[in-house]
């Protein structure tokens, strides 16, 4: 049998300045796989996404309607978070992806996964 798989809005928050989090329940993993980011206020800010302690996106939107879609492919084990910090009011912030059922109770990579050197490409002949 499969690993149910769930659709899931992680944050939808608009209006004020601060930060927003969304910590992974026992059990699941999260895959963070679109990030949807809208200025409609009158200053500029910065907004950052958090996932599992490391920043994939942070930038400095212009006032009024600046706007980024963005497919990510993110990965935060159960207790870990899925944040966003926004700087000013006057954003709308959407993180969404998948919420897969973890029978292995992870809580982090698999040992060995971070920082293990990548194979440079083969060069192909000319």
């Amino acid at each position: 049998m499969g690993w149910p798989v769930y659709s899931e809005r992680f944050l939808a928050h608009q209006g004020v300045a601060g930060s927003f989090s969304y910590a992974v329940p026992a059990g699941y993993r999260a895959v963070v796989r679109w990030l949807h980011i809208v200025n409609y206020g009158a200053a500029a800010a910065v907004v950052a996404v958090p996932i599992a302690g490391v920043t994939v996106y942070q930038r400095t939107f212009p006032a009024a309607e600046a706007s980024v879609a963005l497919e990510l492919m993110a990965v935060a084990y159960a207790g870990q978070t899925i944040g966003a910090y926004v700087a000013a009011d006057g954003f709308a912030v959407t993180v969404s992806g998948y919420l897969l059922l973890d029978p292995t109770g992870r809580t982090a990579p698999p040992p060995g996964a971070a920082g293990k050197p990548v194979d440079p490409p083969e060069t192909v002949p000319t």
